[in-house]
């Protein structure tokens, strides 16, 4: 639910400044397209993440995962640093 709250959220903001409905018609896909490109950048860093960490622990896909721990903790690896980065990036002041 809070997901679905998030991307109406999302939906709103970039119109609160718009007056003329052809301007709405136009932004509200260039939002969608925006947002869609967003979460798959956001799932690409974890996708090469997770293969980095397996590729170091010798398993070169993660079908071939022998010992289900370990392919646990390497899903955990991962979600740890891709939780470090987002911590690192809302510090960061971008300019």
């Amino acid at each position: 639910m809070a997901f679905s709250i998030h991307m109406n959220m999302m939906n709103v903001i970039p119109f609160l400044e718009l007056e003329n409905t052809t301007e709405n018609a136009s932004a509200t896909s260039l939002v969608i397209t925006v947002q869609q490109f967003c979460l798959s950048l956001g799932v690409s860093p974890g996708i090469l993440i997770l293969d980095t960490v397996l590729d170091r622990n010798g398993i070169k896909e993660v079908k071939n995962v022998i010992d289900p721990v370990w392919g646990l903790k390497s899903f955990h690896i991962t979600f740890v640093i891709i939780g470090i980065l987002s911590e690192y990036s809302s510090f960061y002041p971008g300019k």
